[in-house]
């Protein structure tokens, strides 16, 4: 179902026969988490955080198959009808016991739209939840709903906790751990929770370090003042350390894309030809090879490779300066004497935008580059993720760098995104053919139908482009060679360092 570990740059030292336990953990964070209820949350760093604070229904693992975490058995009763069995003895870090009011509270307040939840989209054809008795809820949907049970990974949050407007900031979960402190755009620190049912963790205290800088982050592992950190990392410094023995690279096929998301409401690039000039012009396996390494593979869509849904019958576009002027010209767009498109007196300017993310910065500027060519003038805006997600959600941009990950599911990557007036949907497109076929792949079962309704939906996209799909991305976690018990979970979950310690 899934690829397995790439490559393995260096073989760990041998592992004690016993765990150390009490240690300190320190890994690193590209970006500040922006909340830490995760209901709310929608940025990584964030994500990596709950996983360790909070406990879903249902975990994933690598191959994507279902975990039983605070839900110890499920069963659909019939087609629109789940119930949940919960695990009992359990207590909140506040010592709070969880019970299916907790289930209750966390998905109708998802489902509440004053309550802004940004996946919302997910989990709108559920259209109840109810406590059948203290340990057993049952979800009714209002139509069939195939990726139902994939979304069931959300953290749970107590219901107790209403109204709590410091919850973001001071959350309380039945993780393996809890917020010891939290200093902003500098270092979220977690210890142990003393209640957790589950198996002990080893680590006493996990330190995540805020630390955009990912040159910073290779000499901190390098020197010992980090012990792991992950992707986003420059191809460059990933070579380099994988040529170093005192760290151990690990690499995995991941969840995620890296894309063009392009407002369909711009004055410039509502005209489908200058879309797909960019799509002619978006030089996938030279963006890969040269800026990624390899680490990225060429993609032309959502659908995961290493997943059901994926498909090869989706040709990869081919680049070609030649086809987006031919495109350019028939939409009266001409070179003047200066070699830049002009129509009407106007010439033809994009800007394209994303974060301070040194992978990203090289593709905007790659790619001015190759526009010139075709005679297109090409902006480049950089801004701090914050305020760079802000201006995508508000629809104030033209063309944003971006990517999207977590991907376990067809669903997670479409239906919020491409189907009309969604919340994710921040490119503002709309057809109506896909919203058909994406609401369709819902509610249909077995993957092999949905399989067929996605790549419909697929190759629509990649004519309107809306998007314009860069690469898949891969997963890689780089550690000291002293890191024992680290695993690889495609998902990007962080809930593996709950087994992972620090020989001597």
């Amino acid at each position: 179902m899934v690829t397995g570990v790439l490559s393995v740059a260096a073989t760990p030292s041998a592992v004690a026969a016993t765990p150390l336990i009490g240690q300190t953990l320190n890994v690193a964070l590209p970006v500040d988490a922006g909340t830490l209820d995760p209901r709310l949350a929608q940025d990584t760093s964030a994500e990596a955080v709950d996983s360790l604070i909070f406990d879903p229904l249902i975990r994933l693992n690598n191959n994507l198959g279902y975990v039983p975490t605070l839900a110890t058995s499920w069963k659909q009763v019939n087609p629109t009808t789940w119930d949940f069995f919960l695990r009992k003895g359990v207590t909140f870090s506040n010592g709070q016991p969880f019970t299916a009011a907790d289930v209750v509270y966390t998905f109708t307040t998802i489902l509440d739209p004053s309550f802004h939840a940004p996946y919302i989209s997910l989990y709108t054809p559920i259209k109840s939840v109810t406590a059948l008795n203290d340990y057993e809820v049952q979800f009714t949907l209002s139509a069939p709903y195939a990726p139902f049970l994939s979304y069931m990974t959300m953290g749970i949050v107590p219901h107790l906790t209403a109204g709590n407007a410091d919850f973001a900031t001071h959350p309380i979960g039945t993780g393996p751990y809890v917020l010891k402190s939290w200093q902003r755009n500098s270092e979220i620190s977690l210890s142990r929770n003393s209640t957790f049912w589950g198996a002990r963790p080893y680590a006493q205290y996990i330190n995540f370090f805020v630390m955009p800088d990912t040159t910073s982050q290779v000499n901190a592992l390098t020197s010992g003042t980090l012990n792991l950190i992950t992707s986003p990392l420059p191809p460059q410094d990933v070579i380099t350390l994988e040529h170093n023995p005192s760290v151990v690279v690990r690499k995995e096929t991941g969840l995620g894309v890296v894309y063009f998301n392009i407002n369909q409401k711009d004055p410039i690039m509502k005209d489908l030809a200058v879309r797909e000039a960019l799509n002619d012009l978006t030089n996938r396996q030279a963006i890969t090879q040269k800026i990624t390494d390899g680490i990225d593979s060429p993609a032309a869509t959502m659908l995961m490779p290493g997943t059901w849904a994926y498909t090869r019958s989706i040709a990869i576009p081919k680049f070609s300066v030649a086809a987006a002027e031919k495109v350019l010209n028939a939409d009266g767009w001409h070179k003047n004497s200066k070699g830049v498109m002009t129509k009407n007196g106007k010439t033809l300017t994009i800007t394209l935008s994303t974060y301070n993310d040194p992978e990203r910065e090289q593709i905007l500027t790659y790619e001015q580059g190759v526009l010139a060519q075709a005679g297109i003038q090409a902006k480049i805006s950089i801004q701090d993720w914050a305020t760079f997600i802000a201006g995508v959600m508000a629809h104030k941009y033209q063309v944003a760098l971006i990517g999207w990950l977590g991907l376990t599911d067809p669903d997670r990557g479409m239906y919020g995104q491409f189907v009309t007036g969604q919340g994710n949907n921040w490119e503002q497109f709309s057809n109506p053919q896909v919203d058909k076929l994406l609401t369709e792949a819902r509610q249909t079962v077995g993957n092999a139908q949905r399989k067929a309704l996605y790549v419909q939906a697929s190759q629509i996209i990649l004519k309107d482009l809306p998007y314009i799909v860069i690469s898949d991305q891969g997963w890689v976690v780089i550690t000291g060679k002293n890191v024992q018990g680290a695993t690889l979970n495609r998902t990007g979950s962080f809930y593996f360092l709950t087994q992972v310690w620090l020989s001597n």
